[in-house]
């Protein structure tokens, strides 16, 4: 004969005050990170202090409902507060990164926050290091995915940078704070 083992429940907004050691409850709705619904679609354990631990639920499930590997585009609808949790895919890579104001996407490291810097600051003595022979492209328009002016920049001391700039004729580089103008030689 078949057994059915049944937990505690509750359709309320609160956890269990107390459990029993190894014993079970859910709570049923809509979860949240904080606030009223902090306590909802999740599953409850009490250890042997009858103290009520969260264990699992829909709450925690829900956020690692897409691909391994894939966040952009990927919502939540199952909790109020949209989280997820980002995968791996079995190369350990994800599709984009958010971090603050910057996204990591592909081969760009671009600003979310409208006219905001890139500031790459090392801490203390530290330096952002170019290897040698590496081209730095200037330009490449508003995206920075057309025709940049390439600069060679090889250290030739420690001290020394020699760079190495190529502008087309009759066209013009600006930077933020410098501004370069080619000029036929004769």
């Amino acid at each position: 004969m078949a057994s059915i083992i049944r937990i505690k429940r509750s359709s309320g907004t609160a956890k269990p005050s107390s459990l029993n050691w190894g014993e079970m409850a859910y709570v049923t709705g809509v979860g949240q990170y904080g606030g009223t619904n902090q306590y909802k679609d999740r599953i409850f354990l009490g250890d042997d202090g009858t103290n009520v631990n969260p264990v699992a639920g829909h709450y925690y499930t829900s956020m690692m409902e897409h691909t391994p590997g894939a966040l952009n585009g990927v919502t939540n609808s199952r909790n109020s507060d949209g989280g997820i949790v980002a995968i791996l895919d079995n190369s350990r890579k994800i599709d984009v990164w958010n971090v603050d104001n910057l996204t990591l996407d592909a081969n760009t490291l671009s600003s979310t926050d409208t006219d905001g810097d890139i500031i790459f600051n090392p801490n203390g003595s530290g330096e952002v290091m170019v290897p040698d022979d590496t081209f730095l492209g200037f330009g490449g328009g508003a995206n920075g995915t057309a025709t940049a002016v390439p600069w060679n920049v090889r250290v030739l001391v420690p001290v020394l940078i020699a760079v190495t700039v190529v502008i087309p004729l009759a066209e013009t580089l600006e930077c933020k704070r410098v501004s370069f103008t080619a000029i036929p030689v004769t």
